[in-house]
């Protein structure tokens, strides 16, 4: 799948994304997962394991850029 049409979906962070770190997302697809390396949109965001993300953009190599939901 390419990573463009993610944009605007959500994932769960399985591998903590933290500045200058690349991380790991799970996105749920087509009754399956499918895991990403994902950082943070901004470059600065702390998100940790467990956390609902939403993918803002995607890069190459399986990348996604990610900004945490707040989830109330």
């Amino acid at each position: 799948m390419a990573e463009r049409s993610l944009i605007g979906k959500t994932g769960s962070v399985t591998g903590k994304i933290a500045p200058n770190t690349t991380g790991e997302v799970t996105v749920e697809l087509r009754g399956g997962s499918e895991y990403y390396f994902a950082r943070s949109a901004d470059g600065q965001e702390v998100i940790e394991k467990g956390c609902q993300v939403l993918i803002v953009n995607a890069g190459p190599g399986r990348l996604l850029y990610v900004t945490a939901l707040d989830i109330i």
